[in-house]
Parts: C-alpha cells; structure tokens; sequence
C-alpha cells in the first residue's frame, strides 16, 4: 500500500498585505487534540525502517478494497479503536512527534493528512522575510502576492518539509508518493487519483468562491482566467509533490451553492478538522494561529 500525503497542516502567521486574496481558512473549532491518545503506532522503527506490527494494524483495520472509501467510511472499518480516527506517529520535528490522520482510500492508495502544524508561513509575500528560509530555499519572498498556490511561499516550505522529512527518516520515500503516481486501478495499471487534477469552484461564504482547487489545472468556470495553472505538461505541477495542501473542496464543502461546512471530499467532522496547537508549529516557529492555509483562493 502506498500513501499519499495530503497534507502537512501548514500554517499562517496572519493574512498579511494583499495575500487575503488567496487565503482560505480553517477554523479552529473542536480540534482533534491529543491525537496520542488515538494512535495505533509508530509507522517507523527507528529513521530507516517500517514498524510492522504498526503496518499490520493498519492494513487490518482498512481490509480488503480495490473502490474509494473516505474518512467517515473507513472509520465504520475500526474496530480496534472503537470507531474513532485511525492516527499513527510517522517522524519527528524538533523532539515533537508527527501525527497522521488516514482521511480516504483509493484504490490501494490512502491519504493522510498530519493532524496537528508543521510550521508558521505566509502564502506568499513577494520581498518579504520567509519564516523559513530553510525549508523554502530562499531569504525573502519571490512570487507575486496573488499568484495561485502553484506558485507561492506556502507549496515551495511544504516541498521542503518533505525533503527535510525523507532526508530525516529515508525510509519514507520508499512508500510515500504523490497524487500523479499513485495508482489507482489495479487491472489497468493506470496511474494517478482522478479528484486530484481538477475540482470544481466551491462555494466560500455568500460572495465568494473556493477557486484553483485542483492539482493538476483549473476547472474552466470563467473566474480568475489571469491566475493559471501550470500546463499539464509542465514538470513543475502540484500534482506531481509528494506533500501538498488541501483544497476548500476536500475539507471544507463541495458544493457550489451553501459555504456550510459539510466535511468536504473527505467526509471530515468538524473536530477533525480542527488542531490544537495555538502557537508554536511543530518545528518551533511561532506565529501559529487559529487558521490553516488552504490551496484553493478566497476572493
């Protein structure tokens, strides 16, 4: 079984500047705190081995299945933690250990998503200090403030966090993969998750649309034409990154029509969706809000 990060919870220091243009949010709400207290294990033994009693555990608890289940399916699925969400330890920051929550399966593929943040970033602040430089790979910001989430601060510190990971714990690259290679369908060898390339406009409050959902191109609606996706053939696609941020219509709602929250793609409840953490991320830099950045556009 391969899996696919679907999220590293990355989150924003404030909306600072212009960048409110392509902010979108995620409330704070009834966190999934003590995400301890639901894990089945440690995924990794050590920084360079599976933990396979951990792996056991999992792949029991998931079952057999070749369709599409999301989050609220896979939980009817456990019975070993008496229905609550299926989390396990994979890595460690700054002495904090890292906590996965399994959100869908597809195919033989599932997404996770980390339940508490990894960091404080901005989404982009074109000439601005970077919090983290490090990970980003440069001192101050160099995409427009209102470029889409394909060129921006927030995916270049997520690509990052997965280098300093896999170079941290080497073994991860091994089962870890992105959207565009994961595969999907078994008897036809056909690769990559279809609800990943493209997603609808999804409706964010009475005004405004959730917007460049998708991973892999923009769903032609005739809104923000100047903001485009990279080509399909470009090398450098969101598609193609092993860790990535969640879209509005994964977490949030995909409806078109009512901002109310639903649970999105993944079928999240509301404490799922939520973290506890209030100021420091899990690498120790401050500025941790109530808020997660989201990939998809607000305006």
């Amino acid at each position: 079984m391969s899996i696919v990060i679907s999220i590293v919870l990355l989150c924003s220091a404030v909306i600072g500047l212009t960048t409110y243009l392509v902010i979108n949010e995620i409330n704070k709400g009834n966190a999934l705190q003590n995400s301890a207290n639901y894990t089945i294990g440690n995924l990794l033994s050590g920084n360079n081995a599976i933990n396979a009693d951990t792996v056991n555990k999992l792949t029991t608890m998931l079952g057999n299945f070749s369709g599409e289940r999301n989050a609220a399916t896979i939980k009817t699925l456990n019975t070993e933690s008496a229905g609550n969400p299926i989390v396990f330890q994979m890595g460690e920051v700054n002495g904090n250990p890292i906590y996965w929550q399994v959100v869908y399966q597809t195919g033989d593929a599932i997404t996770i998503w980390m339940t508490e943040p990894y960091t404080a970033e901005w989404y982009n602040d074109e000439g601005y200090a970077m919090k983290n430089p490090d990970l980003a790979g440069y001192e101050t910001g160099i995409h427009d403030e209102v470029a889409n989430y394909s060129a921006s601060g927030l995916r270049d510190v997520t690509n990052g966090i997965y280098t300093e990971m896999s170079t941290n714990f080497p073994i991860i690259s091994t089962f870890i993969t992105s959207p565009s290679n994961a595969v999907t369908d078994t008897s036809t060898g056909v690769k990559g998750i279809s609800w990943q390339t493209t997603q609808p406009d999804t409706r964010y409050s009475s005004n405004y649309y959730a917007h460049h959902q998708g991973l892999q191109s923009v769903s032609n609606t005739g809104y923000y034409t100047s903001w485009p996706w990279p080509a399909t053939t470009s090398a450098d696609n969101p598609y193609n990154d092993e860790f990535w941020i969640p879209s509005h219509y994964e977490v949030i709602t995909t409806s078109s029509s009512s901002s109310t929250f639903t649970g999105g793609k993944w079928g999240l409840t509301s404490a799922e969706a939520g973290f506890s953490q209030t100021s420091n991320g899990l690498n120790g830099v401050s500025g941790v809000g109530s808020n997660c950045w989201l990939r998809s556009g607000s305006r």
